[in-house]
């Protein structure tokens, strides 16, 4: 989900109380005093040697309260914070994170989504003003050289705030600034986050006068501040508001962390791309001559040995994470499990006991979430939130990760049942998570997580098996056991991020499918071999035979990334690389596109090293399941409205299975083994294979006959008859089943025919291994034209509605290719070898409708749906003329 830091103790610890003000007119004073934790040394204000210019820090401070810790603030009746900046304080870097404190369930803004990454910021005086800076670390060089000096001369550091001194402590030579105007404000360029929610996608206008500071919370190495800003939209909203009461305006609460960093750095560790770890990068002036002069470290915990001699050894502060008493009690035993879990890694990097799962102590009132030095896992009830994410604070000097929160969402358990009927709605899962990465600070995009939300997704299918089982009654509430199990993987999942792990897509193509339902080799490898892959539950249609649904510990390719980024030794680092050639520790992540990109392995929401064989047991389920959904689904005295969700869920399952086939067509294998390790890095997939996936596609969804409504289940989805919020008395009753079916074939068609994917086809050709048979983009549109319009080639044609709809959307998809109608200006065009061919199967396609329609049709609207396709293609053919004429 995302990136989440760690937890690391820090410095004097015997200062544990912290101070908490909650702005409220009506509160008492109140201060609790903890120490400053110095950055570093500074020299006295030499404003302390003559008279100061500035009023008194005591006449500006008085009638406030004080918040004392790592930075102390001082805070007014009217929610006027000051800022109280000690000479240790000026000049000393410290990080800063951001993230939504509360959210609404729209726009985006949901509880502990990160706004940006750690910023490394410092206070500097310049005349009578100090500067808020936000320093620039992407350029480094060797302390005291002359690089470093010539590049500090070149390097743009950003003046985020300007403000004036307030006030003045002569004893001291603090200076005291009214911090509000920071805290107030959009700097987390939140109107620019949400405009894609709005028509035009304009910002909204930031109101000052409807924000305030809420809350300031200060410890011994962090400070907590929660403000609550408000927005005015400028356009109306795209998306539904349900989450709040009026849409003309929206606010969001923000935390701005501030927090100290080590005074003795951890050592850092080189990142390797055959691993997935999130890493701090900076380009190095001093390594001018080097080919790659970048210096990446990755994200991890600072773990050291009590022993360093032994070969295992206990760690010296081992990684905890508090699990809040907001998860629920039935629900604890998981997470803490999900937590622990990751030992089975940590073992193997020479670590007892490294990382454990502990509740919080319910009687200190010195403990708190917000400190920095306690990592926790929340339980969070928020309207649609899908997602388990959590905010971080990390060392970029040399990426340790200090502390991590993961919040987990009650939708997670009440979502499974309610989402494929929306999917079906809109274009793809995928498109929601890219708009969700669009909306994100630059560097965040490769750490949005949604596991959560496709798990759902999967876990609904799993629902509707077991129901069509009658494992699971009717009337009954979905078994402890199966949240668990699910809750536990999550748990695993989410925990790996906060370790530094990226996610893994390709880790389900090491599991063999033979394998699948193999428990004993899938509890020591994975039923994929990483938790940090998106993978679909395990279900296998053969009931007798059922393997682990999900995980049940971390995977081959998890313990591999753990022993890299944790053992201690580094002269065992480069072993442990060589390990990568291990099919078991196969990595591919956001950078290989799951989505769009060549590989079709590194992929979301699959299963096996054999695509299309669990592609075809998917389909095989979704088949066995749907003749017992009206009876085992809805017991007698309930409605029917039950079965609308559970029918298009089975509609979109078996759009995804075959969805995931078309990425094989043009597809290339990637790999990232470095010279040596017996591969080449990309390898294109041989004809035979992308001959069997458009066969699949073809049998599957394309065909004649293949998609047959149930119309009893058709007959019997309907919507709740109740109207709220969420049910609206708008749109069908029905399902209008036509309409989702050629939804979902077009996007095949539209998939199959990609220009990237068409290009990529016809470079293929001259970079077979070998000079390998290549599958072309001929034979492709030629078997297309064939299997979609072989109607025409019977006797008295007749044509089905479903198919006459896939045959629009094949003239409407070949009549873009061959005019390269590209949807945007910045939209790759088809090449010219495939817009010829188009026209070439457009034309053949003519002329067997005309034979067709000379020859004599019965039917009247397959008569009507041929003249009409002819005339629509004799335009496009013109078209196509008039414009290679131009």
């Amino acid at each position: 989900m995302s990136r989440f830091g760690p937890l690391v103790l820090l410095l004097a610890l015997s200062l544990t109380s912290c101070t908490t003000v909650n702005v409220d007119p009506g509160m008492q004073a109140a201060s609790t005093p903890t120490a400053t934790t110095a950055s570093r040394p500074a020299t006295p204000s030499s404003a302390t040697a003559a008279k100061s210019p500035f009023k008194k820090a005591s006449e500006v401070l008085k009638d406030t309260r004080k918040v004392d810790g790592f930075l102390t603030f001082n805070v007014k009746r009217d929610q006027t914070t000051y800022l109280t900046l000690p000479p240790s304080r000026m000049d000393a870097d410290m990080g800063l994170v951001m993230h939504y404190s509360s959210g609404n369930g729209t726009f985006g803004i949901q509880e502990g989504l990160y706004l940006f990454d750690t910023r490394l910021m410092r206070f500097e005086r310049a005349a009578d003003k100090i500067h808020l800076v936000h320093r620039n670390t992407r350029f480094i060089a060797d302390e005291g050289t002359g690089m470093q000096r010539a590049l500090e001369d070149n390097i743009g550091h950003s003046i985020v705030q300007t403000f004036d001194i307030a006030g003045f402590d002569s004893t001291s030579g603090a200076y005291v600034i009214d911090f509000t105007p920071f805290l107030v404000s959009d700097y987390a360029d939140i109107a620019r986050g949400t405009r894609f929610y709005f028509q035009s996608q304009r910002e909204a206008r930031f109101d000052k006068g409807s924000s305030w500071v809420e809350r300031v919370q200060s410890f011994p190495n962090n400070s907590e501040i929660d403000a609550m800003l408000t927005f005015r939209p400028t356009a109306p909203a795209t998306a539904q508001a349900i989450g709040m009461a009026d849409a003309r305006s929206f606010s969001a609460g923000v935390r701005y962390s501030f927090f100290g960093l080590p005074e003795v750095p951890m050592a850092a560790r080189a990142a390797d791309n055959r691993i997935g770890y999130f890493i701090d990068a900076a380009k190095d002036f001093s390594q001018d001559k080097a080919f790659d002069p970048m210096v990446r470290h990755i994200n991890r915990w600072r773990l050291e040995k009590k022993d360093p001699s032994a070969e295992r050894s206990e760690p010296v502060t081992p990684i905890t994470f508090y699990i809040d008493w907001s998860v629920p009690e039935e629900y604890r035993p998981y997470v803490h499990e999900g937590v622990e879990a990751w030992n089975k890694a940590f073992d193997a990097a020479g670590f007892i006991n490294a990382i454990r799962a502990v509740d919080p102590p319910k009687d200190d009132s010195t403990w708190s979430a917000e400190d920095i030095r306690y990592s926790t896992i929340r339980w969070t009830a928020a309207y649609r939130m899908g997602f388990a994410i959590g905010p971080s604070q990390t060392d970029p000097r040399t990426g340790e990760i200090l502390n991590a929160d993961i919040l987990l969402s009650s939708e997670f358990v009440s979502g499974w049942s309610s989402e494929y009927d929306e999917l079906l709605e809109t274009r793809s899962f995928e498109q929601m998570e890219a708009e969700m990465a669009e909306s994100l600070a630059f560097g965040l995009h490769e750490r949005i997580c949604t596991n959560q939300i496709g798990r759902q997704q999967s876990m609904g299918l799993l629902n509707a098996t077991l129901l069509s089982d009658g494992v699971v009654a009717k009337t009954g509430d979905i078994p402890l056991e199966l949240i668990g199990v699910q809750l536990r993987d999550l748990t695993m999942h989410e925990v790996g991020h906060t370790l530094g792990l990226m996610h893994n897509f390709e880790s389900s193509s090491a599991i063999d499918f033979g394998m699948l339902q193999d428990k004993d080799y899938t509890r020591q490898n994975g039923v994929y071999s990483s938790v940090m892959d998106y993978a679909i539950v395990n279900i296998n249609p053969d009931r007798e035979r059922q393997g682990y649904y999900v995980n049940p510990e971390p995977g081959a390719y998890d313990v591999f990334a753990i022993r890299f980024g944790y053992t201690p030794e580094e002269d065992k680092i480069p072993g442990i690389l060589a390990e990568s050639a291990n099919p078991l520790h196969i990595y591919g992540s956001h950078e290989d596109g799951p989505n769009t990109g060549i590989d079709p392995y590194v992929n979301t929401w699959d299963l096996s090293s054999d695509l299309l064989a669990h592609a075809r047991t998917r389909a095989e389920l979704v088949s066995d399941i749907e003749p017992n959904l009206t009876e085992r689904m809805v017991a007698d005295g309930e409605y029917f409205d039950a079965l609308r969700g559970a029918y298009a869920g089975l509609l979109f399952e078996r759009y995804n299975t075959v969805n995931h086939a078309t990425k094989l067509v043009g597809g290339v294998r990637l790999n990232r083994l470095h010279k040596g390790q017996g591969m080449e890095p990309m390898v294109p997939l041989s004809a035979a294979e992308q001959r069997e996936a458009v066969e699949f596609v073809m049998s599957q969804f394309i065909d004649d006959g293949v998609i047959v409504p149930n119309e009893t289940l058709l007959n019997r989805s309907v919507p709740s008859m109740h109207l709220d919020f969420e049910r609206r008395p708008t749109g069908a009753r029905d399902i209008q089943i036509h309409n989702r079916v050629a939804q979902l074939q077009g996007i095949l068609l539209s998939n199959l025919t990609s220009a990237t994917r068409l290009t990529r086809m016809i470079d293929n050709e001259v970079r077979m291994p070998g000079g390998a048979e290549a599958y072309t983009v001929s034979e492709l549109f030629g078997t297309m034209t064939d299997r979609i319009w072989s109607e025409l080639s019977h006797e008295n044609v007749m044509i089905s509605s479903i198919r006459r709809n896939v045959q629009r959307a094949y003239v409407d998809r070949m009549t873009q290719i061959m005019l390269n109608d590209r949807p945007f200006p910045s939209s790759p065009s088809w090449p010219e070898d495939a817009r010829s061919i188009a026209r070439l199967d457009l034309s053949n396609v003519n002329a067997q409708i005309e034979s067709a329609l000379s020859a004599g049709i019965s039917d009247r609207t397959t008569r009507a749906h041929l003249m009409e396709s002819h005339a629509r293609i004799h335009q496009a053919l013109t078209q196509s003329i008039s414009k290679s004429l131009d």
